[in-house]
């Protein structure tokens, strides 16, 4: 290094060289910092909080089941159907499997508080939970809590008044039985009425631990759609419909569900125990002994047979799947024909998606 008359130092060339090589080091490191995964995943700083970018979704928790295969987390469901198709009876149970952390049919839940909404009236509750009591062998436990008499989900006060009842317990589960008697002085053939219930449903479902808020309601005259403004079924994540079949089979199939296959359906018998009944899978009743009367020819008779033919031929192996590829037709014919075998009660899927022929299909198809 060399000095001139004002005393500046000039660096030689190797410390030049050094200091270049020094630069050159920094911008290496600065370049892979920028490529970086974590710091690309990073949020933009200059995004509001409600807004995310695509890699944060990642970081989202997956979709979960409270009762597997049929009601899912962090959701609002609709449970429908006419009167007497025992819908009231099948919230008790699904409330019951959450309460206990046990299973449903064979459908595993998840544990927790279960507040029950007897808005028509406690009476006859009792007899139910002591008929399931006695049919699982073990109690129900005191995690199940009603409330005797509606709320009103039409009403932002009353509905906060709820919530901060019930919020401290973390429900898993809340039950409202029915939704009429939850909305009284609302027109339920409104959609802006039946939006209202609806956003109150889901700040109802926000106060529980990641769990299921289920509204129990009425089919319209022909029991197809959920009574109403179509507003409830569009907006609900999802929805299960009552009915009854042949015989007096309680029929249960899900219309909808937001994340995940829609399709379930099971069937149910009624079955007597102590002053009430239990919802049984159809599967396990006796044979029905009574003769069959004929069946007059209908269209797509050819079609049924095959179907019904099928199926007995291997009882209790076949999803719908393996059906559509054993029967010769069109996939959406077979599936209508599969749909209505199983609203007539020839037909019994269980859990887990296989059937089997119903004592009343007869023998008239062979």
């Amino acid at each position: 290094m060399s000095r001139d008359s004002d005393g500046y130092s000039e660096p030689s060339a190797e410390e030049n060289l050094a200091a270049a090589e020094a630069g050159l080091a920094e911008l290496e490191e600065a370049r892979l910092l920028l490529r970086s995964p974590r710091l690309q995943s990073a949020p933009n700083p200059t995004l509001p909080s409600w807004l995310i970018p695509r890699s944060a979704l990642a970081l989202e928790p997956s979709p979960t089941s409270l009762i597997d295969q049929t009601l899912d987390c962090g959701t609002v469901a609709v449970l429908a159907g006419p009167t007497g198709t025992a819908k009231s009876l099948l919230a008790v149970q699904w409330g019951v499997a959450v309460a206990s952390g046990g299973q449903w049919l064979d459908r595993p839940s998840k544990s927790g508080p279960v507040v029950f909404v007897a808005a028509e009236g406690a009476s006859g509750l009792q007899q139910r939970l002591e008929a399931l009591e006695k049919y699982a062998g073990h109690g129900v436990p005191d995690s199940f809590l009603v409330v005797r008499g509606p709320i009103n989900l039409g009403n932002a006060k009353d509905v906060s008044e709820f919530v901060d009842g019930v919020v401290a317990l973390r429900p898993r589960m809340v039950i409202i039985d029915t939704l009429a008697r939850c909305m009284v002085g609302h027109d339920e053939n409104s959609a802006q009425a039946m939006g209202i219930v609806l956003d109150n449903a889901y700040r109802i479902r926000d106060a529980l631990d990641g769990g299921v808020v289920l509204l129990v309601h009425h089919t319209g005259k022909d029991g197809s759609q959920v009574r109403g403004s179509s507003a409830l079924e569009s907006g609900a994540d999802t929805v299960y419909r009552t009915s009854r079949g042949r015989g007096g089979l309680i029929q249960l199939a899900r219309a909808k569900r937001k994340d995940g296959p829609p399709e379930d359906r099971v069937s149910f018998s009624l079955t007597e125990v102590a002053s009430s009944v239990v919802l049984t899978p159809a599967t396990g009743q006796a044979p029905d002994t009574r003769p069959t009367p004929a069946r007059p020819p209908v269209p797509g008779e050819d079609l049924r047979r095959s179907i019904l033919r099928v199926i007995d031929a291997k009882p209790g192996q076949l999803r719908i799947t393996d059906v559509r590829s054993q029967v010769r037709g069109q996939t959406q014919r077979v599936s209508d024909m599969i749909k209505r075998l199983e609203e007539e009660g020839s037909l019994l899927r269980s859990p887990a998606g296989r059937f089997l022929l119903a004592p009343q299909a007869g023998r008239d198809w062979v």
